[in-house]
């Protein structure tokens, strides 16, 4: 007689395939749809600076890369649709670097930011910052080791203008007119017939100079507008102008002109770029130029003396 441990082994078996027809395994949870750019700050502001690093676009796909320091802070993002990323260096570590920097006297010919991508504070030097101020840079970007660079850029530090279309401001110094590029046509939303354009802060009414422009027109000398609005402020960051329409035989249209080839973009909605994602500029003095966003919200100290700081 066979012995019955066999036996015992295959009813065993048989019922465990049973109970898995009988019973069958639970549905997998539905997918968690990617974390959209627009609600990323909600989440990392949720998470708090000690927990998380900022976030940005991954080069190629655009899915949004949120930086963590904790656990906690990785299992939310990745229940959220994000990607987290492991980083050393929580914001509110690199905003306290940023802080100190920002208490001592501003050196002309420098920028500091914090860079989400690279998890650290930079500090750029252009060609006209000295070599003991580098160093004295140096130094200070010692006590936080990988938390703080500094580097050299080529060039100087100067305000310069992107957009589309070449304009002409009349100003209160005689003589002198400013040339800019113009941003785009934008409409009131209030009032659908009330038309302007954007154009930069520093070119509307530049402090240094103490100048206001008021009157544009284009390159051809026919009259566009007058300033609203907008200058560049030093005090809350702001670096625009705003000019109201006020020619009815020129056409409006909602295009920014492509310089390299003459080219018209339509421009449907407008929203601030993303760290990592890719941009074009466009205008009649820089050209036509691409490439990702590295970096923003930067202290600028430019040759002068002038600095424009960001406040968000």
């Amino acid at each position: 007689m066979p012995p019955a441990r066999p036996i015992r082994t295959i009813l065993a078996a048989s019922a465990l395939v049973a109970a898995l027809l009988v019973h069958p395994a639970p549905a997998s949870a539905a997918p968690v749809a990617p974390l959209s750019v627009d609600d990323a700050p909600a989440l990392v502001d949720r998470l708090g600076p000690d927990s998380t690093a900022g976030f940005y676009l991954e080069s190629g796909t655009e899915r949004v890369i949120v930086n963590v320091t904790t656990d906690a802070a990785e299992q939310e993002v990745l229940a959220a649709g994000g990607l987290a990323k492991r980083v050393t260096y929580s914001m509110a570590h690199l905003q306290s670097i940023r802080s100190r920097l920002r208490a001592t006297p501003p050196i002309p010919g420098t920028t500091v930011g914090v860079y989400e991508i690279t998890n650290e504070v930079i500090v750029e030097a252009d060609s006209t910052v000295s070599e003991a101020k580098v160093a004295g840079l140096a130094a200070i970007a010692g006590e936080y080791g990988g938390a703080m660079r500094v580097e050299r850029i080529a060039g100087a530090l100067t305000l310069h203008i992107g957009g589309g279309n070449y304009i002409v401001g009349n100003t209160n110094i005689p003589g002198y007119r400013p040339s800019c590029s113009l941003g785009f046509n934008v409409r009131s939303k209030s009032d659908n017939d009330s038309l302007y354009f954007l154009t930069a802060g520093h070119c509307t009414g530049h402090p240094d100079y103490s100048f206001i422009s008021d009157e544009w027109y284009t390159a051809s000398g026919t009259y566009i507008g007058y300033r609203v609005g907008g200058a560049i402020n030093q005090t809350n960051g702001f670096d625009f102008g705003l000019v109201r329409h006020y020619n009815a035989n020129l056409d409006k249209p909602g295009v920014v002109l492509r310089h390299d080839t003459g080219a018209q973009i339509d421009i449907t909605h407008s929203r601030g770029p993303g760290l990592g994602e890719w941009v074009c500029n466009s205008g009649h003095k820089s050209g036509y130029r691409c490439g990702n966003v590295i970096g923003m919200g930067l202290d600028v100290t430019y040759g002068n003396g002038w600095v424009l700081k960001d406040v968000s």
